[in-house]
């Protein structure tokens, strides 16, 4: 059974994206998965607009672009987000998903964007 973050709302167009990934710990010496991290994501939906109410081109209510997924709910510590791929939020960005990591040891979150369709960090 794997634990499953939608980050879609329901009838959104674009094409489906599925987020796989693990997280690592520095500190762990056996290169075992952290088991009890949260990561956050957000994102742009194809067209490239948030769903938020400041956004300038009009948000798209009935994608939610927000997901968040602990690592301890599968049984091999992944997190799992099905989305669709993100589009390009203006001229100046490629499209992209905001992580951020929250994990024991780290006193504050870890931030990052994950380019649409590159790896952040290491794939299962």
């Amino acid at each position: 059974m794997r634990s499953v973050a939608a980050v879609v709302g329901t009838h959104v167009a674009g094409f489906e994206l599925g987020i796989l990934c693990q997280v690592f710990g520095l500190d762990r010496s056996d290169g075992a998965p952290v088991d009890d991290a949260m990561i956050e994501i957000w994102q742009a939906d194809s067209q490239g607009r948030y769903a938020h109410p400041a956004e300038a081109r009009g948000g798209n209510l009935s994608f939610k672009g927000f997901g968040r997924c602990g690592t301890g709910t599968d049984p091999e510590n992944r997190f799992v987000f099905d989305s669709v791929k993100p589009g390009a939020v203006d001229e100046a960005q490629s499209p992209h998903v905001n992580v951020i990591v929250f994990m024991r040891g780290l006193l504050s979150r870890w931030s990052g964007q994950k380019p649409s369709g590159k790896h952040l960090a290491r794939r299962t």
